[in-house]
């Protein structure tokens, strides 16, 4: 019960990752640095779950991931995004050491705003919002983390992620 729990929870998490995004006040000096078209180049994870069956506690544990076999672009024009592309997702939970599940992402194509605000980006998309910060940032390449949690309810069961992840891109 508990393998089937954490395959369903593990889609759902591929999810947050497809759909993250925030907003605040705008630095152009920033924003102009930001726009252009920005390549996925990696994406490496790490959180802890808990999962809910009817209120009771099924499993928690830790997780960590990474993003493989990457054709996912960013595109920053003005206060748009465009995110269009797929990528393998890995991941091995600790209840399951050296098994390592490994997920298509395909199509995942979206739309949203985006501002930045001093080492802030701020993204906003139907499904919701997110503030990522940015730990560097040159011409050609901006590493930002994110944090999220997302919790999912279907048919009497929820799950919770808590996550960062380390989002690599280059133009």
């Amino acid at each position: 019960m508990k393998n089937t729990f954490t395959h369903f929870f593990f889609l759902i998490l591929c999810s947050v990752f497809l759909f993250s995004c925030g907003n605040d006040d705008n630095d152009p000096q920033i924003t102009s640095e930001l726009e252009g078209v920005w390549s996925l180049k990696s994406m490496d994870y790490d959180g802890k779950y808990s999962a809910y069956q009817q209120g009771e506690l099924l499993d928690e544990g830790t997780f960590t991931g990474k993003a493989s076999e990457i054709s996912m672009t960013f595109e920053f024009k003005g206060d748009q995004l465009v995110a269009s592309g797929s990528f393998n997702m890995t991941m091995e939970y600790d209840l399951f050491p050296g098994v390592v599940y490994k997920v298509p992402v395909s199509g995942s194509n979206f739309t949203g705003t985006w501002e930045a605000n001093g080492d802030k980006i701020y993204f906003q998309t139907l499904s919701g919002a997110e503030e990522a910060q940015i730990i560097s940032q040159t011409d050609n390449e901006l590493v930002f983390k994110m944090s999220s949690t997302m919790s999912q309810a279907a048919i009497g069961a929820e799950n919770v992620f808590e996550m960062d992840g380390v989002y690599v891109l280059n133009k």
